[in-house]
């Protein structure tokens, strides 16, 4: 989690598991505007994202 948490930014991540109690835990310690489960960028580039950190 240190490793996934310690950047400027914190806009997306996505996390891979077949065992979805796993993933869920996981993606409630990433610090991150959204984070995907199983799959990454499925969203509408149109929406509004947010960050968890700065953005340039």
């Amino acid at each position: 989690m240190r490793l996934a948490n310690d950047n400027d930014y914190g806009l997306a991540g996505a996390v891979f598991s077949s065992n979805s109690n796993k993933v869920l835990r996981v993606i409630q310690k990433v610090r991150s505007g959204i984070t995907w489960m199983n799959a990454y960028h499925l969203t509408n580039i149109q929406a509004p994202w947010a960050a968890i950190n700065k953005v340039e």
